[in-house]
């Protein structure tokens, strides 16, 4: 039987009986999954730790569970930075959930000259990210930023930047080593002065070959290859 995750306060994640009053979960335990006393689920806090516990009652507002051990999980991959410019909703929000899923520790939406969406609606986002870390494993949670504008998240970045762009000047995204920050273009692509800024920035051009991929592919693609590299 498959074993449900749910991000908790880190409170909650000591050894012995805990109270869980949140409601979301609650809803999620009483009224979808249908858990019954006895049953076992994880619980962690979007900081690397997380705990197995058991549903020992279910009271009138709070379920009562008992925790058995609290550890801290090990990350798989390198913390990488994700700068996607903002897409369209589902295709933004496909980002947001994959991107979760390959181990993405930061994901910081642009505005672009070309950015043509501006909308963002953070608790959405973080709605996203939190589910996805729940489905898929891991026990932190990327940190979601407001959405910044390209000059300004471009001088705020540290460490080795691959800056997506099909420049013939532009290496394999794959022969590049240790990245920390992972650059992915609008729709309508870069323009020439924010890959020339890129570049006085100190930023690789990366490509991820020939083919022209939708933004949000790329951005799924190349975190891949980022943090897994």
């Amino acid at each position: 039987m498959k074993v449900h995750r749910f991000l908790v306060d880190a409170a909650l994640l000591k050894i012995g009986s805990q109270e869980v009053h949140d409601p979301d979960i609650l809803h999620q335990w009483k009224d979808v999954l249908r858990l019954e006393e006895g049953d076992d689920v994880v619980l962690f806090d979007g900081k690397g730790n997380e705990a197995r516990a058991t549903i020992s009652s279910t009271q009138r507002g709070f379920v009562v569970v008992e925790v058995a051990a609290v550890e801290s999980a090990a990350r798989s991959g390198r913390d990488v930075v994700l700068y996607a410019a903002l897409l369209k909703r589902e295709n933004a929000e496909l980002v947001l959930q994959k991107a979760t899923e390959i181990g993405v520790t930061r994901i910081v939406p642009l505005i672009t000259a070309r950015t043509v969406k501006l909308g963002f609606k953070m608790d959405r986002a973080q709605k996203i990210v939190r589910e996805a870390a729940e489905q898929c494993g891991r026990a932190d949670v990327p940190v979601v930023d407001e959405p910044m504008r390209f000059a300004g998240a471009l001088a705020g970045a540290q460490g080795h930047q691959a800056f997506l762009h099909t420049s013939g000047a532009s290496l394999p995204l794959r022969k590049l080593e240790a990245v920390d920050g992972l650059w992915v273009g609008p729709e309508g692509g870069w323009t020439d002065e924010e890959a020339a800024a890129a570049r006085s920035a100190g930023c690789d051009l990366a490509s991820l070959g020939p083919l022209t991929l939708r933004a949000e592919t790329a951005a799924i693609v190349a975190a891949y290859l980022a943090v897994h590299s």
